[in-house]
């Protein structure tokens, strides 16, 4: 059996596209994908680091900012399927066969498949969030 998303994975991934949170995380708990964390807008990657588990595998949406060759603010949004390194062979199965349908259902995303923190930092730490944008919130 594969896992099904529940019903409030779209809306937070809508709250995403909205740019009114930096980040999701979908868990899956008895084959059910459901949020595991909405964050606020005003964090960053390092915030999502401290997050994750060395052991437990997720689906991660995140709304990366940077600044384009000739100076704009942009985003764009990447699927990060982190799966570490100590993760359960039976969790790797789960997660692996609810990957695509899971992912095809969130449109316009990048995808990053991320086994480590190094990993991580390196797909991330360029980021150049909006200052503007933060000290709105």
């Amino acid at each position: 059996m594969q896992a099904e998303p529940a019903s409030d994975t779209t809306s937070a991934f809508d709250q995403l596209r909205k740019h009114t949170t930096r980040y999701v995380v979908y868990k899956i708990k008895d084959l059910t994908i459901c949020v595991d964390k909405i964050s606020s807008r005003n964090v960053s990657y390092k915030d999502l680091m401290d997050y994750v588990s060395d052991t437990c595998p997720s689906f991660i949406v995140y709304d990366y900012e940077f600044v384009t060759a000739d100076g704009r603010t942009s985003s764009k949004m990447i699927f990060i399927y982190w799966k570490p390194l100590n993760t359960s062979q039976n969790e790797k199965i789960v997660y692996s066969q609810a990957l695509h349908k899971f992912r095809a259902s969130l449109a316009g995303v990048e995808y990053a498949e991320v086994e480590d923190e190094d990993e991580l930092r390196a797909l991330l730490s360029k980021e150049v969030l909006d200052t503007r944008r933060l000290s709105k919130e």
